[in-house]
């Protein structure tokens, strides 16, 4: 009975959401058929429905951005204009991209996602910028995905499990093809509707500190604070011995400190509605003081980042890796300042604005990275010129590491230019 009264309360909840979500329930709709195409039909070729599939779920965050954005000036019909509009550019973004390498077209696309995730959490607020209120709003929206993960991984699960119970106890076997259909309902029709049948209609008059979620706050003194702690002494021991040995950082020192840059600012973020509370004194001491213990190792970050670019070049993974040094940075300097204080309602609609210029354009990571690579590889044949006529004259110039260097810098323009950069 209590099963049949959670369906009839869903089910108008599932209603209400297709009503403010349409064009959502439309992209969540292609992806789930296209998916099945790609179970049942796998002869029509995988790589161009896996594309469609990617782009369908992309427009996913795309329309929900679109439809949470409301202003006196935008009434329903310009709404859908804009939803039009922003699914007409992503088909653009598809169409351009067609004889792009798949892995750099996923890249890409995954990028263009992570932009519209960040502009989710920011659409309902730009012309309302109540600072509790959008704290609230994205609290509430990152409980509910959280929410939907363990719903939809423990329903998989336990039908995987009643499944997988038919051979040995019926000699039943199912068919692969079935379970992976079921995944993929899961995923896309039962996950997107659960999730939307939570996102708040309108922004959540909440003001009260003392309703502050103990969860965030046992969190926070239990499992961030902890690992900045970690983070912050091996890494503030490395420079020491940096100083000490006068040997510059290793590369993979940069990822290291972009961890704990990313774990600082949502550290950040979770304890914003206590942190003004005189009875919060770690908290307090948290918002004053992480961001200035973090600035002396961003320019630790930007001295590896500076060693691994003058020895190899600019890669897609090393300009996205200077540009979140780069935000870190003016994230922390604006947040160590007592006044004028950022509001964090700018926080993900920075990282929004430089994941889509990282994504697309002549300023794009892959855009920057294939020149610079470019640049290195004429600087090293012109250094040593290649004679295709005399291969042996030309191989004796070079030694293993030159040549393996040479070939490294080729596939990699190859890789992510194509013939045309060649």
């Amino acid at each position: 009975m209590k099963m049949l009264k959670a369906l009839f309360h869903w089910v108008p909840e599932a209603s209400e959401s297709a009503r403010r979500f349409p064009f959502t329930i439309i992209a969540t709709t292609a992806a789930f058929l296209m998916a099945m195409i790609a179970v049942w039909a796998p002869h029509t070729g995988t790589t161009p429905i896996a594309r469609y599939i990617a782009v369908c779920a992309t427009a996913i965050s795309l329309t929900v951005a679109i439809a949470l954005f409301r202003h006196q000036k935008l009434d329903q019909a310009r709404i859908t204009l804009v939803q039009a509009t922003g699914l007409i550019l992503l088909g653009a973004f598809t169409w351009l991209h067609r004889s792009t390498q798949d892995s750099i077209f996923f890249q890409k696309l995954g990028l263009i996602a992570l932009g519209l995730h960040f502009l989710v959490a920011v659409s309902p607020f730009v012309f309302d910028r109540n600072e509790m209120k959008f704290w609230e709003f994205n609290r509430a929206l990152f409980a509910r995905a959280a929410l939907t993960v363990c719903y939809s991984g423990l329903l998989f699960g336990g039908i995987l499990a009643a499944l997988g119970s038919l051979q040995p106890l019926f000699g039943i076997s199912v068919n692969e093809h079935v379970i992976e259909t079921i995944g993929i309902f899961i995923a896309f029709p039962v996950s997107t509707l659960f999730f939307l049948a939570g996102v708040p209609s309108r922004a959540i008059k909440w003001e009260q500190p003392a309703e502050y979620p103990k969860a965030l706050r046992l969190l926070i003194t239990n499992v961030t604070a902890p690992l900045i702690a970690v983070y912050f002494l091996i890494l503030y021991v490395y420079s020491a011995k940096i100083l000490i040995t006068r040997t510059w950082p290793d590369g993979a020192i940069g990822w290291l400190v972009s961890a704990l840059a990313t774990l600082v600012i949502l550290t950040h973020l979770l304890s914003f509605p206590i942190q003004s509370d005189p009875t919060r004194v770690f908290f307090r001491w948290l918002s004053k003081n992480l961001f200035r213990l973090l600035l002396p190792l961003l320019i630790l970050l930007f001295i590896a980042i500076h060693e691994r670019v003058d020895a190899y070049g600019w890669t897609q993974a090393r300009v996205l890796l200077f540009a979140l040094a780069c935000w870190s940075t003016a994230v922390a300097i604006a947040w160590s300042t007592k006044t004028p204080r950022l509001s964090i309602f700018w926080i993900p609609t920075s990282l929004a604005a430089i994941v889509f210029v990282m994504a697309v354009g002549p300023f794009s990571a892959f855009a920057i990275a294939l020149r610079s690579q470019t640049s290195r590889f004429e600087k090293l044949v012109a250094a040593k010129p290649l004679d295709f006529k005399d291969i042996e004259a030309t191989r004796a110039r070079y030694d293993r590491d030159a040549r393996f260097e040479l070939s490294r810098t080729l596939d990699y323009i190859c890789q992510h230019g194509g013939k045309k950069a060649v």
